[in-house]
C-alpha cells in the first residue's frame, strides 16, 4: 500500500514540476502522461484547456467512460457553454449522478419555461433536487401561475413548497398592509 502511495506521489510531483516549466515540450510530455491513463495529468491538461486534450477526453466520455464524463462535466457548468445542457443531459441521461445535478443546477440558473418544464419532469421522475429547485424558481417568480402551481404542490404535500407558499403570501399580505 505505502509502495502505491509513493507512486502517486511521485507521478503528481512528476506533472507538478512539468506544469511549472510550462513549455511546449513540457505540456506533450503531460499529453504523453494523460494518453497513457495518467489521470491527474489529463486533469491538469483540461485545466489548463488543453484544446487536444479535451478533444481526446470527450471522446472518452461520448464512449462512457465515467470519469472522462466527469471531467467534461466540470468544464459544461461554466456558465455560457450553448452545448452544455444537451451534453449534460446526454449524461444523466447514461446514468450519470454528477451530470444529473449539474443539468438541474444549470437549468435552475436558465430559469425559463423550458428549463422549468424539464425540471418538473425530473422532479415527477423522482429527482428530489430537481423538485426542490423548482419549488426556488417558483418561488422566485412569484407570479400568479408559480403561486397556483406552488399551491397544488403543497396541496400534494410537498412540505418545501408549503413553507414557501406561506412565504410569498405573507409578504403580499404585507406589501398589501403597506399600500
Amino acid at each position: 500500500m505505502r509502495i502505491r502511495e509513493s507512486e502517486v506521489a511521485a507521478a503528481e510531483r512528476l506533472v507538478e514540476r512539468l506544469v511549472d516549466r510550462g513549455d511546449d515540450e513540457a505540456v506533450a510530455e503531460l499529453r504523453a502522461l494523460a494518453s497513457r491513463g495518467d489521470a491527474y495529468a489529463t486533469e491538469v491538461l483540461v485545466a489548463m484547456s488543453d484544446p487536444q486534450t479535451a478533444e481526446a477526453v470527450r471522446a472518452r466520455a461520448h464512449k462512457g467512460d465515467r470519469h472522462a464524463q466527469d471531467l467534461v462535466v466540470e468544464w459544461l457548468i461554466d456558465p455560457g457553454d450553448p452545448e452544455a445542457v444537451p451534453e449534460l443531459r446526454t449524461y444523466a441521461e447514461a446514468g450519470n449522478g454528477y451530470a444529473e445535478e449539474q443539468l438541474v443546477r444549470l437549468l435552475f440558473h436558465q430559469g425559463d419555461e423550458q428549463a422549468a418544464t424539464e425540471l418538473r419532469a425530473r422532479a415527477e421522475a423522482g429527482n428530489s433536487y430537481a423538485a426542490i429547485l423548482l419549488v426556488r424558481l417558483l418561488f422566485e417568480r412569484g407570479d400568479q401561475a408559480s403561486v397556483t402551481e406552488l399551491q397544488a404542490l403543497a396541496d400534494a404535500g410537498d412540505r418545501y413548497a408549503s413553507t414557501r407558499l406561506a412565504t410569498l403570501l405573507t409578504a403580499d399580505r404585507e406589501s398589501g398592509a403597506d399600500s
